[in-house]
Parts: C-alpha cells; sequence; structure tokens
C-alpha cells in the first residue's frame, strides 16, 4: 500500500489523448508445434494495446478525479473515477463497458461502479446482452445473456479475493467450447 498520494500541488489537465499505447508483449504459442515453440526465431509476438485514449483529470493536491476513455481489441471502455490523497483512499468510480471478449462470445454491455477504499473495495458490476446484438452473434440464441457481478477485493492482500456473488443466465456452454451441447444455463456462485 502507497504511504501517500497526496501530490505536491494542484494539477488541472482538461483534455489528453494518446493515440496507441503498448502494454505488454507476449508470445501466441496456440498455432505452434513444440518444435517450433523451441525457436524464439518462429514465435510471434502479440502486442496488448490500448488505443483512442482520451480523458482529463483535476486534483486539488487531497482529491484525484479522473475521466477516461479507452478502446482495446476487446471493446470500449469509459470510467470517472474519484481517489483521497490521503489513507485509506477512498475510492468512487463508474465505469461502462461494451464489446466482445472473445469472438464464439456474444458482444455484452457491462455498467458497474467500484467503491470504498484501497484496503477493501467493493465492485458492482450488472451486464444486458440486448436482443439484437444476441442474434447477430448466434442464431440459436432465444434469450439475451446477462450477468450480475458483485466482488469483495482487497487490492494490496497476499488474497486480493474477498468474498464474490456471481450470477449469470442464458449462457449457451457452445460460446466456451464449440463441441459443447446447445444449452441456456442460468449459475448463481456465492
Amino acid at each position: 500500500m502507497p504511504s501517500s498520494l497526496l501530490l505536491p500541488l494542484a494539477l488541472e489537465v482538461k483534455q489528453f489523448a494518446i493515440g496507441r499505447l503498448t502494454i505488454a508483449q507476449f508470445v501466441d504459442d496456440k498455432s505452434l508445434d513444440k518444435n517450433a515453440l523451441k525457436n524464439a526465431e518462429t514465435k510471434q509476438q502479440v502486442n496488448l494495446m490500448l488505443s483512442a485514449i482520451t480523458g482529463s483529470a483535476d486534483s486539488d493536491r487531497r482529491q484525484h478525479q479522473l475521466k477516461l476513455s479507452l478502446q482495446s481489441e476487446w471493446g470500449t471502455l469509459a470510467a470517472n473515477a474519484q481517489l483521497q490523497g490521503a489513507a485509506p483512499y477512498a475510492l468512487k468510480a463508474d465505469f461502462t463497458y461494451t464489446g466482445q471478449a472473445r469472438t464464439n462470445l456474444p458482444a455484452i454491455s457491462l455498467r458497474g461502479n467500484l467503491s470504498g477504499d484501497l484496503q477493501t473495495l467493493r465492485l458492482q458490476a450488472h451486464s444486458i446482452t440486448p436482443d439484437s446484438q444476441v442474434a447477430a452473434t448466434n442464431k440459436s440464441v432465444t434469450a439475451p445473456l446477462s450477468a450480475v457481478l458483485d466482488l469483495s477485493l482487497s487490492p494490496f492482500a497476499s488474497m486480493p479475493l474477498r468474498g464474490a456473488k456471481v450470477q449469470v443466465d442464458h449462457l449457451n456452454p457452445q460460446w466456451l467450447n464449440a463441441s459443447a451441447p446447445y444449452a441456456m444455463l442460468s449459475m448463481h456462485v456465492d
């Protein structure tokens, strides 16, 4: 946990923009055989990139505010956050996500929030897949995928996940594995 997040002076960034940001590079070895994996020249480098990053930031030294939007290959994220600079670092954030995490999954829209502080955070989110997006993604689906998520987190603890409640409705196992049977499952985990 940081000892302080207080800034030495007030700060205002009315607008910022970053065209592309590479977060990490890793090797995509899914399509390579075992012999090819031994040869570094045949490995394909894959970039984890964020693009169209825009936002604003404001701080009076003690309270920090950030508005941010960005795109990735998985979708679009927009967030507004407020963070206190003194311990225990109270945090409040709202976010929306729209996208498709994997090509075999339907596109989703997600709205959520973070609340608490950096010692104990609560993340709540609710997603709904509009019927039109489900129909375009998979013609065999009759109901939209929906999910509710409620997580208790301790980001700086050795076990950051303190608790979870997850509810998923209208989940087709074929989205996860093409050879799985077609079904519309509901799952509740507490």
